[in-house]
């Protein structure tokens, strides 16, 4: 598709960029010298490998051949546009989707598709614009252009049948008697076609969905689950942390703590979750979130309102905590003691001071105030409140955890003999699980030290 000229491109922006019509746009094939290590267009939606099968569905409800849509790398939307009155070039990264189909008489087609605000776009040849195909940003009870027909949000929750938390929504057409269901990051599991954006009308019903990235694989049952219910086992009412404010801190400003404390449950988006408030010493207000946790999984509202995964206690050894970070894989995994209270402790790769990349411990965090949840993805909240370096950790009224104690026990390798006091105490593997012994040139973890056995 390279060197074709478009007459418009939508493209949203939160910046001041005015679009330009008749801008000159070319799709850069993933294999071009354009190559993008960290998809920046949007958050979590797309990544390489995810694969889509659908049952194409004609205008006048019979069923024809099936199709598979598969993200097969970046691909980049390069396009001209007035920018203070200077004409600039953008280059817009974007996922290639390749579609391919049971029918014969039809050839391989390639798309570029991008997130924006939680706002999924796919690029139509016939009208030679982007076009929305779901939104992942939208309360209850509001309508909607959808693939330029008009669409009403009907209820907004989250399911979890692969243990992850996601957003759903259940959307219907405001003229007649068509319905989705969208999960985000999944997708949707009826796509309907508008005739005057794409070349047949019509819908695609899915067959099934696979990502590569978690390995999880879905069917349309998956879609149609109950709403899940958080058990929130660590945001107990009354837990509170204590950081420095990252704003304070990237200015070198004296250290202002910043509170975070766990409120009552409330009702949110049908789920029961835990109201957060946040508040700085010295400042008359506040701010307040959202926070459930699920399994071992922290989340936190954040990019969009969604509520997103702020720690992960579940990743295992040679896993990622960020994909697109190297210094996030798991080095090892062992348990603090800490007040009495066994800890689960994750090591990671990129360990260093300060970094959240560093230590992460059951049920407590990171030494900085952020995981996967960025710093910029905390939800609409004041600077100063954005949590910077860890101070302690409060429970019942007192200090459970502090700074110090992420690294407690810290130390090399060292010998497990017959010899060893630790024979009868608890013991683990590097990967975590409980054992009774360890076999012959393998290490095992215990009271946070790890031993070699002879």
């Amino acid at each position: 598709m390279n060197n074709c000229l478009f007459n418009l491109i939508i493209m949203k922006y939160k910046t001041l960029f005015a679009l330009l019509a008749g801008a000159t746009v070319c799709i850069h094939a993933a294999e071009s010298a354009y190559r993008y290590d960290d998809y920046s267009a949007g958050r979590s939606f797309f990544s390489d490998g995810q694969e889509w099968v659908f049952i194409r569905n004609s205008s006048d409800g019979g069923e024809g051949f099936r199709i598979k849509a598969t993200v097969t790398g970046d691909t980049v939307i390069s396009s001209y546009m007035d920018y203070y009155g200077q004409t600039v070039r953008v280059d817009q990264p974007c996922k290639a989707i390749s579609v391919v189909s049971d029918d014969p008489s039809r050839a391989r087609r390639s798309f570029a598709a991008y997130e924006w605000d939680a706002e999924i776009y796919v690029y139509s040849d016939k009208a030679r614009e982007f076009v929305m195909m779901a939104a992942f940003n939208r309360p209850e009870n509001v309508k909607f252009l959808d693939c330029g027909e008009k669409w009403s949000v009907g209820r907004v929750d989250y399911v979890a049948p692969k243990g992850r938390m996601l957003k759903r929504y259940t959307c219907s057409a405001v003229v007649g008697d068509r319905s989705s269901v969208w999960v985000y990051r999944a997708g949707a599991d009826r796509v309907w076609i508008n005739e005057s954006k794409w070349d047949e009308g019509g819908s695609l019903s899915l067959v099934s969905y696979s990502d590569p990235a978690d390995g999880s694989v879905w069917t349309p049952d998956d879609y149609m689950v109950d709403t899940c219910v958080p058990d929130n086992r660590f945001y107990s009412e009354g837990k509170e942390w204590v950081y420095k404010s990252a704003a304070a801190e990237r200015r070198g400003d004296p250290d202002k703590l910043v509170h975070m404390e766990v409120g009552e449950e409330v009702l949110s988006e049908h789920m029961p979750c835990r109201m957060a408030a946040y508040h700085a010493e010295g400042e008359s207000v506040g701010h307040e979130s959202t926070v459930c946790s699920l399994g071992d999984v922290m989340y936190e509202r954040g990019y969009m309102g969604m509520l997103v995964p702020r720690f992960d206690f579940g990743i295992g050894q040679g896993e990622r905590a960020d994909s697109g970070d190297l210094s996030s894989e798991v080095a090892g995994i062992d348990y603090i003691e800490i007040n009495g209270v066994s800890r689960k402790r994750i090591l990671f790769k990129g360990e260093n001071a300060g970094s959240v990349w560093s230590y992460w411990v059951e049920g407590i965090g990171a030494p900085s105030g952020d995981g996967l949840l960025r710093r910029d993805d905390f939800d609409d909240m004041p600077d100063v409140y954005v949590p910077g370096s860890f101070v302690r950790c409060v429970e019942g009224g007192h200090t459970v955890f502090e700074a110090a104690d992420f690294s407690v026990g810290r130390s090399s390798v060292g010998e497990l003999n017959e010899d060893s006091p630790h024979q009868e105490k608890e013991m683990y593997t590097a990967g975590g699980m409980r054992c009774s012994g360890a076999t012959l040139g393998s290490i095992v973890i215990c009271r946070g030290k790890k031993y070699v056995s002879e």
